[in-house]
């Protein structure tokens, strides 16, 4: 719903769909026999406008709850209250970056302000894991911007210390840290990945650093696992062949290394296109329909 700007579903998928409380608290009521917990995994769950309802409606049924990544603008004291009472722990949000100028960049709507307040709601509720999805290699980014994630991360966990007094314990902290991955229909579509070595070096930089601040564990994505990401994004027919090697069973580490320059023209060409050569070379994908 905020349509950030490197989420694919929100140009890709749009309009936001949203099931009413009937219907799933229907379909809980009629599995309720076969399990005891349940999942509500959706892009943004806490936008659905009767979250409330759904969330008491599954906590009556006697269901142990979990949340995909909750918006952070969405954790409110009720929400909280639901999930603490049915024992739940963990929480994940998706700061993205680590200050509010990169996070205006990417049409992120968060404010620094905002994120502590919400991390404060949570460790104050009993939350004792805090997973917060972040990314290097953002267009625009720059060295003080990678490291405001360790100088936002370091702020949240005081705030875990201070709340954790009240409970004898302190929350952890997992940033998880992906490298940017320009998707196709969304407005960074024509961007480049990050080149490898800067990547690797900013994910070893954030890993030192986590690596000092207890209770803070670090998990950061492979670089070749984006630069694999990174060609399914973007790459057009005339890479089939690379994807029926992977059909196959050949390891993705081995298909970066015998593809090595095909992928990377991909991933980073060497001549980015104007707006006006971008406009007269359609993409791989501008055929598609997105209505």
């Amino acid at each position: 719903t905020e349509m950030c700007r490197f989420c694919w579903a929100a140009y890709a998928m749009a309009p936001v769909k949203q099931y009413p409380a009937s219907s799933i608290l229907g379909v809980a009521r009629a599995a309720r026999p076969l399990t005891d917990r349940t999942g509500l995994i959706a892009t943004a769950v806490c936008d659905h406008p009767q979250i409330a309802e759904i969330l008491r409606g599954l906590a009556e049924l006697d269901y142990h709850i979990a949340l995909s990544s909750i918006k952070i603008d969405a954790i409110e004291d009720p929400i909280l209250e639901v999930l603490a009472r049915q024992g739940e722990r963990a929480l994940a949000i998706a700061p993205e970056a680590g200050n509010e100028r990169l996070r205006r960049h990417v049409n992120k709507k968060v404010s620094d302000e905002m994120l502590r307040d919400k991390a404060r709601r949570v460790f104050a509720h009993g939350f004792t894991r805090l997973k917060l999805y972040l990314q290097v290699g953002l267009p625009s980014e720059t060295d003080g911007d990678v490291a405001d994630i360790v100088r936002m991360v370091g702020e949240l966990r005081e705030i875990a210390v201070a709340e954790g007094r009240r409970f004898g314990r302190v929350a952890d902290l997992v940033p998880s840290v992906n490298p940017f991955i320009p998707k196709p229909h969304t407005p960074y579509e024509e961007e480049a990945l990050a080149d490898e070595e800067y990547l690797k070096e900013k994910l070893a930089y954030l890993q030192a650093e986590f690596g000092r601040m207890p209770n803070v564990t670090f998990r950061g994505m492979s670089v070749g696992e984006a630069v694999w990401e990174a060609f399914l994004a973007k790459a057009d027919e005339s890479g089939a062949d690379i994807l029926e090697e992977a059909a196959s069973g050949v390891p993705v580490r081995r298909l970066l290394k015998m593809h090595h320059e095909r992928i990377s023209a991909v991933v980073r060409p060497t001549v980015l296109p104007s707006a006006a050569a971008a406009a007269a070379t359609p993409s791989p994908w501008s055929f598609i329909s997105k209505r």
